[in-house]
């Protein structure tokens, strides 16, 4: 006996019009789409807010979810009198300084344990792990005092980049293959 594509069709389509409606509509696991819709909404609200808030007047501010109409006002506040822009633009580009120069530390320090052979090679790969367990918290105080005090970067991008371009969270994932090729 051998079966048709118009057989095969009829077969999917008399299944699929046996269950009711609900059943094909609804996923089979609905309740972790209802988990992930609810995560959403509680983890959205704070923003859906913030934009709500952002529409309304400093002066007659009340606890309202409809937008109100002082949204260019409050923008040229914010962009032209507070300086935000200037704020924005200061952050990126420090930030695309402190990657770029910690990629390439630790490029480089995860590159030299891998392929090449130095007397102590394993007792300085152990320091760098080592260097894991220390927490930032631990040194702020300490690399306060050296970048404002004795190196006298107190008030400059130095002092934010520097401290924090070489470390063992960069190293460490850069250097997986030091295992294999190190023996």
């Amino acid at each position: 006996m051998t079966t048709t594509r118009a057989d095969s069709f009829n077969l999917i389509a008399s299944s699929t019009a046996s269950k009711g409606i609900l059943a094909r509509l609804l996923p089979q696991r609905w309740y972790v789409h209802v988990v992930l819709i609810l995560s959403v909404i509680i983890i959205g609200f704070p923003m859906f807010y913030a934009v709500l808030v952002s529409t309304q007047n400093n002066g007659h501010f009340s606890y309202q979810f409809t937008p109100g109409s002082h949204l260019l006002e409050n923008l040229d506040v914010v962009l032209n009198q507070r300086g935000l822009l200037h704020y924005m633009v200061n952050s990126v580009g420090i930030s695309v300084i402190f990657t770029v120069a910690k990629v390439v530390f630790s490029l480089t320090s995860g590159l030299a344990f891998v392929y090449f052979r130095f007397p102590g090679k394993w007792l300085v790969f152990g320091f760098v792990l080592l260097t894991l367990m220390l927490p930032t918290d631990v040194l702020i105080i300490s690399l306060f005092r050296l970048v404002s005090a004795d190196l006298k970067w107190g008030d400059s991008y130095l002092a934010l980049v520097v401290p924090f371009m070489a470390s063992a969270t960069g190293t460490f994932p850069f250097s997986p293959a030091f295992y294999e090729y190190s023996r």
